[in-house]
C-alpha cells in the first residue's frame, strides 16, 4: 500500500507511519492523536476494530459503486503509422504481460488485483483523498465516497521510440482531483516491493492546482476501431 502528497512538490511514499511526512502525521493524528495506530488499521489490522476504530465487515475491501472495473493484458491498444515511431515493438515486447484489474473503492483506495487468481498486488491512496482517512475510522462512521471512478489506462510515449503504459484515475464523489500511475512494469507487480511499487505514482492534479476543478468524474470513450481511451492522447510536445 502507498501513497502521495502532492501539496508542495510532489512525492511519493510507502503508506507506514516512519514513511509519512509532518503534514500527513499531523493529518492522520486527527484529533485523537492516534495516527500510527490509525495507519495500522487502514493497512488492514483488525486489533483496534469496535474499540479505538469503527468495526469492518467480514472484508477489508471497502464498497465499489461508481468505479468501473478496467483490465489491462497483453499487448494493450494499437497505435499505428508513422506517428507512433516505436509502438510496435513495445507492443511485441507486452506480448505475455500478466493480466491485471484495476479498481477504485471507497476505502480510499485504488486496488490492483490479479487477473489470474485475484490476489491483490497494491493499494493505492491518491494524496487528494487523504485528509479524509481519518474518518473512515470513526466509531460512528457514516458512509462517504473516495476513489469512486473509473481509472482509464493507455500506452504514452516516453521519448522519440520510447514508450510505457500509465492509468490516469478520477475520484468522482470522493474529490476534486486527478492522479496517474506510471504501470509500465506491471510485469513485476506480483513480486515488487512496496518501497518498488511506491514509486509508480506520477502526478496528482487537484483543486489546490486549480480552483475551478470540481469533482472528477470521468467516463472513459473508447475508439469504436481501435479500442483506445479517448481521453489519453498523444499530443504536440514543444520541448
Amino acid at each position: 500500500i502507498f501513497t502521495s502528497s502532492p501539496s508542495t512538490s510532489f512525492t511519493s511514499m510507502p503508506f507506514q507511519w516512519g514513511n509519512l511526512n509532518a503534514a500527513q502525521k499531523l493529518t492522520l493524528n486527527a484529533s485523537d492523536g492516534l495516527g500510527e495506530a490509525r495507519v495500522s488499521y487502514l493497512r488492514g489490522t483488525r486489533t483496534n476494530e469496535n474499540s479505538l476504530f469503527r468495526k469492518r465487515e467480514d472484508t477489508l475491501l471497502g464498497d465499489i459503486v461508481n468505479s468501473g472495473i478496467t483490465y489491462l493484458s497483453g499487448s494493450g491498444q494499437i497505435y499505428s503509422g508513422s506517428n507512433f515511431p516505436g509502438h510496435a515493438a513495445y507492443r511485441t515486447t507486452n506480448k505475455t504481460r500478466p493480466a491485471v484489474v484495476y479498481v477504485g473503492a471507497n476505502d480510499g483506495m485504488l486496488h490492483a488485483f490479479s487477473g489470474t487468481d485475484g490476489k491483490e498486488l497494491f493499494g493505492y491512496i491518491p494524496g487528494s483523498v487523504f485528509a479524509n482517512l481519518p474518518a473512515l475510522t470513526a466509531l460512528n462512521f457514516e458512509h462517504r465516497f473516495f476513489v469512486d471512478s473509473t481509472p482509464m489506462v493507455g500506452d504514452i510515449q516516453k521519448s522519440a521510440s520510447t514508450w510505457g503504459s500509465v492509468l490516469v484515475g478520477g475520484l468522482g464523489a470522493g474529490g476534486k482531483g486527478y492522479y496517474a500511475l506510471d504501470i509500465t512494469s506491471q510485469n513485476t507487480f506480483a513480486t515488487a516491493t512496496e518501497a518498488t511499487l511506491s514509486t509508480l505514482p506520477m502526478w496528482e492534479f487537484t483543486s489546490a492546482q486549480d480552483a475551478d476543478l470540481g469533482f472528477t468524474f470521468n467516463e472513459p470513450a473508447l475508439d469504436s476501431v481501435y479500442g483506445n481511451n479517448v481521453q489519453i492522447a498523444k499530443v504536440a510536445d514543444s520541448t
